[in-house]
């Protein structure tokens, strides 16, 4: 995208997002009979949150046939008020708004959920980015669904890493959100499989690794430019 806007390849420097070492560092998913899918994140249109309310709903007329799932919407933002309307209306009794919470409680929300879901907007954004939620479930060992994206599969793989949906399309989501309920072991496995590909390309320790060696590229040196005198902003010949 930058190259097409003019920017030249060899002064562009990718570096992932990744996760805190907190989420790393989380225990495996509780044991217990309800499945918790959560949902954390500001409602923003790239998250799609109108269609995963759809999609829930899809899955609630299902839920006889499935194992007993909650779902808890973490957040608050700009698609806040009409997705809890809407799912009023639909009179979904298996999603519950919690409103924002405090970002240093975030491990504790997610330490509590079994299945992680990511963003399902279908904007062209949607399609590019790694949101940071997916870094985070994926470092904490949770399946992750979420929508997918040239973006997401540049770092992780489908059905190994985690489930990717095609983005907008409403029972395609239910259906994989039907799938991750009934299926432990694909929980287990990609919760596992995730951790370990998060472990590879997205600690703290790997992208300082990476930004110091842009920084060293560029010819920065303990926060200044080679050839800038300490102290005086001076730079020498």
């Amino acid at each position: 995208m930058f190259e097409e806007l003019g920017a030249e390849r060899a002064k562009l420097h990718r570096v992932a997002v990744g996760a805190e070492q907190v989420f790393f560092d989380l225990p495996g998913p509780p044991v217990g009979d309800v499945i918790e899918l959560v949902y954390v994140g500001g409602f923003l249109p790239l998250h799609g949150v109108p269609a995963l309310i759809e999609a829930l709903a899809l899955l609630e007329k299902d839920a006889g046939g499935l194992p007993p799932y909650r779902v808890r919407m973490v957040g608050r933002g700009i698609d806040f008020d009409v997705t809890r309307r809407r799912a009023v209306d639909l009179g979904l009794t298996r999603v519950g708004f919690e409103g924002p919470r405090a970002y240093s409680e975030l491990p504790s929300v997610l330490g509590t959920a079994h299945v992680v879901l990511g963003a399902f907007g279908s904007t062209a954004k949607a399609g590019r980015v790694v949101p940071h939620k997916v870094w985070q479930g994926l470092a904490a060992g949770r399946a992750v669904v979420s929508g997918d994206g040239e973006g997401v599969r540049e770092w992780f793989e489908p059905e190994v890493h985690l489930l990717l949906v095609p983005r907008g399309e409403v029972e395609s989501l239910a259906t994989a959100l039907a799938r991750v309920l009934r299926d432990a072991d694909l929980r287990r496995r990609m919760g596992e499989a995730g951790r370990r590909r998060a472990a590879e390309v997205g600690t703290p320790a790997r992208l300082g690794r990476e930004l110091l060696a842009v920084f060293e590229g560029l010819g920065v040196q303990g926060g200044r430019s080679r050839g800038a005198s300490a102290g005086t902003g001076e730079r020498r010949p």
